[in-house]
């Protein structure tokens, strides 16, 4: 089971920055994490359509995977675009314009998988939560995609989407099954991407929980099962309250309880340039700013403003929610 972390890269803005290595160390080594989810722009690491890979995007997704295989994890490179490429400020979805074709992300995907395949420790995930498309052009975008790491020799696990913002939900409506059903990999090496927050829509906006029940999955989970179909939790979190650690611990207790269907899962989110009060940031310097901390009185006791790495740190509250499973990357 792969237990982790997503950590922000450029994914918006050229300027942002990548984890720093006392995060990685933190998630690793601290809490022994075992997977790191790396969030990339399109827009930043092929700044140019059918152009070459931007060079230091690519030293510093290098220096990333480095230093994450290095600690035992593995590291899923993912393109945090949401079915969509950005041009002159206008977003067009992938396959359903001549502006972003289905051979743009193709190409994308074969300059990527070339440059990482010989690394064993390395996923890629093909986009971040596809919404408010064609899911037929969605499917067959991303067959293509695989088609095209295969084409140039790459064995690595791939990470394909549904449509509807990786929602449990889209899977619900027959239609969408049957395009799940065909996704097609020649080596059988691909998992569906799975999010899940707690508020209403599964919005991951706020810290209200509609619902601590994990059952939204069972059909989901029951069909992967039938057709051997896996899944990784690219998403979820919580905030500090009782209903948060509530829904967590029923939601862990779910996954790791399907570990058949489950490969994996990632807590949204930290490593990078979150606001210090993002209600689910898990960075630990910014534990004390939390506004919905119930050890915020705590937290407040040590000296000076904990923001930076270099400051003495505690944990988040929500780091509490995860330790007990991350006990379980322990070596025997």
């Amino acid at each position: 089971m792969l237990r982790g972390i997503n950590l922000s890269g450029q994914i918006y803005a050229n300027g942002e920055l990548f984890p720093a290595n006392s995060a990685i160390n933190y998630f690793l080594v601290e809490k022994r994490m075992n997977f790191v989810r790396l969030l990339v722009g399109w827009e930043q690491v092929q700044p140019e359509l059918f152009g070459a890979l931007d060079v230091k995007q690519v030293s510093e997704i290098d220096a990333q995977v480095r230093a994450i295989i290095k600690l035992g994890g593995k590291v899923q490179i993912e393109i945090h675009s949401f079915g969509r490429r950005s041009i002159e400020g206008v977003e067009y979805v992938v396959g359903e314009t001549e502006k972003v074709t289905t051979n743009h992300f193709v190409d994308l995907w074969e300059r990527i998988a070339a440059r990482w395949r010989d690394d064993e420790g390395v996923i890629f995930e093909l986009q971040n939560e596809p919404h408010d498309q064609d899911t037929r052009t969605l499917i067959d975008a991303q067959n293509a995609a695989i088609a095209g790491i295969r084409r140039v020799g790459a064995k690595n696990l791939v990470i394909v989407s549904g449509n509807d913002w990786s929602h449990p939900g889209w899977f619900s409506k027959r239609e969408n099954q049957a395009w799940a059903a065909a996704i097609h990999d020649p080596l059988n090496n691909f998992a569906f991407s799975i999010h899940h927050y707690f508020d209403k829509y599964s919005a991951g906006k706020d810290c209200y929980v509609q619902s601590t029940s994990p059952r939204v999955f069972d059909e989901f989970v029951k069909w992967a099962r039938l057709t051997g179909r896996r899944a990784m939790v690219g998403e979820f979190a919580a905030c500090a309250t009782k209903d948060g650690q509530k829904a967590v611990t029923e939601f862990l207790n779910y996954v790791e309880r399907n570990a058949d269907v489950f490969s994996g899962w990632t807590w949204w989110a930290g490593g990078g340039w979150w606001q210090d009060d993002y209600i689910f940031l898990l960075d630990p310097y910014a534990s004390q700013w939390d506004k919905n901390n119930p050890d915020r009185n705590v937290a407040l006791g040590g000296t000076g403003r904990a923001t930076t790495w270099a400051y003495p740190r505690k944990d988040r509250p929500q780091m509490k929610y995860l330790e007990p499973y991350l006990r379980a990357n322990d070596s025997p």
